[in-house]
């Protein structure tokens, strides 16, 4: 249990969100990275330890206080997450607050107000029969660290009692109240209260409802929407502003689960916007009018994948972007002036994905952050008046960019005819011929691979591997359709797709047949790398498991106790348990014919950890060649850079026995250098964005917060 969590600091503003100093004494400037960057010297990518790839983002979240005169930031570190706010101007004599929160139990952190934030924990407690239970706690302080309370609890006991985000509503005009939605004694459905963020006063503010599990409140703070869910579809009831009568939306097919998401209320005070696949399969933002429960206006549509989220201003009251994924991240924009200072950025930060983080209630200052398939990435803080972007963190200066590899777009057909996009990453300076290769099925298993950095992909490439990460069908991202053709497909479609990708690559001369290796980097990805090993022994020299899925049956009946029917029926479809056990690791050990390196965390709460050790007995039993790498306090994948870092040189080893070592062109330092610059002037029609660095934090500033240093 947690009796306090927060408590107040005064500490070094810069070494909460500056550059790191540089990481080795052989350094140099380097294009690729942000302004200023300095990088370890290396003859060969192959020389970079796998610590530096191991190594946490200097930061996980960043946000702006409404005023924009702090920031709010989370960083991992070795005993948890560490949260901080720290003052835009860097005063270093300036109180404010910072303290660590155990990955255990933290769920998020977000301002209420200027001066205030909040954190939700989670605390899972057996009741007196021994039955778990969840426990959600919400804990305030000031900006400075003070005025620390235990702010609110509610418990879970009942699964009509079950809510994510206790917060409904900031309440931007009362900045001493919120709006949360929490059951009353754990067991009935969430009713909406005001919560005093000061005092934890609360006051009833709607009643819970039977069948709406969660609601929503629009720009105002009027509760305006409940969701629940029947029969696999969603059960709606909604109002429009300024009247007191609810009406049920329920009939429509557009409210089946998966394909029809509420996202934010319109400015008009009669419509929702929301990412709904009714029209083409496709995921498309609308509006969506709720007096009558219809779509009412089609906003955007790709015409080849998924939007994914929409971008407003509550200051001028209008929609200002879509986004969507291609390879990288692109926008659709609803207004002028954004879209001219994203291209801005654009040409500012070429060749990268730059997300949108937090903005200040007036749109002056956003957090830009800025990331590609080579670069682990960087923070910015815009201001939009001056065209200034100023680099508050770089995620990894560990890994130069121009060392690592690019990734590239390839598109193939399955065996059933299915067009299929996947991605390849190719060494660095090597030609793409007759390659040693892995392929890296992604997790979920809606799920997706996209041209962004992932420390994996560019580690194996590093040792000179190719890398191959297949979309297959059943990912998102290409339609509901696309993703739907995966439902019931575990073992079947899905694990044939990846071999098509492989089987391409071949064919095109670019992977070496007889020099395969598959990798599951968690759950789903590494219940397939395993299947694909033993229903096509011939075909990969060896099979790398993360937290894998052993007993598929087994796995099915949990997921339909926890998560419900039609979780389970994705999975499942329409096999029986023993057609399921012909796609199940455990059931399939005697067709293992390649080495088998595995990995399992001690306190994985989402594996079943009879199934693990009752699939390695069989293992033992039936002679096979394997590895289980264990970790005491390692939870669901690699969390911890100390477990990826010890992982990383096992498989190093690993795959030099399957396959050979792999080749990596050598690399040579350019000496060249990104001149930071700035500009001052203020200038509401932007011409360029300029980007500059602040001076790096001594070593004593940085030291303690890297969490992979062995």
């Amino acid at each position: 249990m947690i009796n306090r969590i927060i408590r107040g600091a005064a500490v070094s503003a810069a070494a909460l969100f500056l550059l790191a100093a540089a990481p080795a004494d052989k350094a140099k400037d380097e294009k690729g990275g942000a302004p200023g960057s300095v990088y370890p010297e290396y003859d060969s990518p192959k020389d970079i330890p796998p610590r530096s790839f191991a190594r946490d983002g200097a930061i996980s979240t960043a946000s702006l206080s409404p005023d924009g005169k702090h920031f709010l930031i989370t960083r991992p570190s070795a005993t948890g997450v560490n949260i901080s706010v720290v003052p835009v101007d860097n005063d270093n004599h300036g109180r404010h607050m910072t303290d660590s929160v155990d990955n255990e139990y933290y769920e998020n952190v977000q301002w209420v107000n200027n001066d205030r934030i909040l954190i939700q924990i989670e605390v899972w407690t057996r009741d007196r029969r021994g039955r778990w239970y969840r426990e959600v706690r919400l804990i305030a302080v000031n900006a400075d660290g003070s005025s620390v309370e235990n702010l609110y609890s509610t418990q879970v006991r009942k699964v009509v009692a079950n809510v994510g985000g206790l917060i409904v509503h900031t309440l931007p005009n009362d900045p001493n109240n919120i709006l949360i939605n929490a059951s009353a004694d754990g067991k009935q459905p969430p009713s909406v209260y005001k919560l005093d963020v000061y005092t934890g006063e609360t006051e009833l503010v709607l009643k819970g409802r039977s069948g709406v599990s969660s609601w929503l409140a629009d720009h105002n703070g009027v509760v305006r929407l409940g969701i629940g869910r029947k029969n696999d579809r969603l059960q709606l009831i909604a109002r429009v502003e300024g009247e007191k009568k609810w009406q049920k939306l329920t009939d429509s097919e557009i409210f089946e689960d998966g394909r029809f998401f509420p996202l934010l209320f319109g400015y008009d005070g009669i419509s929702m916007f929301v990412r709904s696949a009714a029209s083409n399969g496709r995921f498309a933002i609308y509006k969506f009018n709720l007096k009558t429960g219809a779509l009412s206006e089609k906003l955007f549509e790709h015409s080849t994948v998924d939007v994914r989220s929409i971008e407003v201003s509550d200051h001028k009251k209008k929609l200002l972007a879509i986004t969507y994924v291609e390879d990288t991240l692109q926008r659709k924009f609803f207004d002028k002036k954004y879209q001219k200072l994203h291209n801005l950025v654009n040409k500012a930060l070429p060749g990268r994905s730059n997300y949108l983080l937090s903005k200040t209630s007036d749109d002056r200052f956003q957090l830009i952050y800025s990331t590609s398939d080579r670069y682990p990435g960087a923070i910015y803080r815009l201001d939009s008046k001056k065209g200034t972007m100023v680099l508050l963190n770089e995620m990894n200066t560990e890994i130069n960019p121009t060392m690592m590899s690019r990734t590239t777009r390839f598109d193939y057909f399955a065996r059933d005819g299915l067009e299929i996009p996947g991605y390849l990453t190719i060494p660095r300076g090597i030609e793409a011929k007759n390659l040693p290769a892995v392929l890296l099925p992604h997790g979920g298993p809606a799920n997706r691979s996209e041209i962004e950095y992932d420390r994996m992909v560019q580690f194996l490439a590093s040792r000179g591997y190719a890398v191959i990460q297949p979309n297959y069908r059943g990912s998102s991202g290409y339609s509901y359709e696309f993703q739907r053709l995966g439902h019931g497909e575990w073992g079947g479609d899905m694990r044939t797709d990846i071999e098509d990708a492989v089987d391409y690559l071949v064919d095109e001369g670019i992977i070496d047949e007889d020099r395969v290796c598959v990798i599951g980097q968690s759950s789903y990805g590494s219940y397939t790398a395993l299947v694909s090993a033993m229903k096509s022994p011939s075909r990969y020299k060896c099979v790398v498991a993360i937290s894998p899925i052993t007993d598929l049956p087994k796995h099915v009946s949990r997921t339909k106790k926890n998560s419900g029917k039609t979780a389970a029926k994705r999975m499942r479809g329409d096999r029986n348990s023993k057609q399921l056990k012909k796609v199940s690791p455990q059931h399939l050990v005697s067709k293992l014919k390649v080495p088998l390196l595995m990995y399992y965390g001690e306190e994985d709460g989402f594996l079943d950890k009879k199934s693990i050790e009752k699939f390695e007995q069989a293992l033992k039993k039936a002679g096979k060649k394997y590895e289980m790498v264990r970790s005491e306090k390692g939870g669901h994948g690699l969390r911890k850079p100390k477990e990826r870092t010890k992982f990383m040189r096992k498989l190093e080893v690993f795959l030099t026995e399957a396959l050979g070592e792999g080749t990596v062109a050598p690399f040579a330092l350019s000496n060249a250098t990104i001149v930071a610059s700035e500009n001052e002037a203020e200038d509401t029609e932007l011409t360029s964005v300029k980007t500059s660095a602040q001076t790096a934090p001594s070593k004593a500033e940085t030291s303690g917060t890297d969490g992979a240093s062995q």
